[in-house]
């Protein structure tokens, strides 16, 4: 699949983690490994909740309308919360902005640094979805709808209040996009304006939170 060679799709083979928080346990690796593998996620789990077979199609849990709501939610969650804890480590004041029912047309974190504020969407998704399929969209397509459906929403909003707006896609493999990358580099560019840590060690650092969410 495409998406799978993204390089960062298997970044966290590689990377040690730095911090207790960052470590994976043994069964949370096997989950991400066999996703990969495009494998069932435990043995003996042969049918989906819903009755679907997982025989053939074991990323159907994925794009199943009885789960994925719950599971995409999650992990958009957790990879909001990683990015707002960099944010705070590098000394920005940093806020996540869906908190409540009346904010829901506002992006997801909001970082206020020196030299501007910036502000992001994330966008987790599954780019094997039988929909994108049907629709005969590549990875590079998919990435460019999603965002644009993004930049359609907040992009002008968020220019007229004076905020620097980016999506930040992210695909259920961990692969990252052009704007992920580019969010994570301004990121790192700032941690090294305040002399603590140089740009590309905290790039560095800073991929491994966002991927094992």
């Amino acid at each position: 699949m495409e998406d799978l060679q993204n390089e960062y799709a298997r970044k966290f083979h590689t990377i040690r983690p730095t911090h207790q928080r960052l470590t994976l346990t043994d069964e949370q690796y096997q989950y991400a490994a066999k996703n990969i593998l495009n494998l069932p996620p435990a043995d003996g789990f042969t049918k989906c909740f819903c009755g679907a077979s997982l025989k053939n199609k074991p990323d159907h849990l994925h794009y199943c309308p009885q789960t994925r709501k719950k599971e995409i939610n999650q992990r958009y969650d957790m990879i909001v919360k990683a990015l707002a804890r960099l944010g705070d480590e590098i000394g920005t004041t940093c806020i996540e902005s869906r908190v409540s029912k009346d904010t829901l047309e506002r992006t997801d974190t909001t970082i206020y640094a020196l030299d501007g504020t910036f502000s992001f969407d994330v966008v987790v998704t599954h780019t094997n979805c039988p929909s994108y399929k049907k629709r005969n969209m590549s990875v590079s397509a998919l990435k460019e709808a999603k965002n644009n459906m993004k930049n359609t929403k907040y992009l002008n909003k968020e220019s007229k209040d004076g905020r620097i707006f980016s999506s930040f896609p992210i695909s259920s493999y961990g692969a990252m996009f052009p704007s992920t990358i580019a969010i994570l580099r301004k990121l790192a560019s700032i941690a090294e304006s305040t002399g603590m840590w140089s740009q590309n060690a905290f790039f560095q650092y800073a991929i491994y939170p966002t991927l094992i969410c």
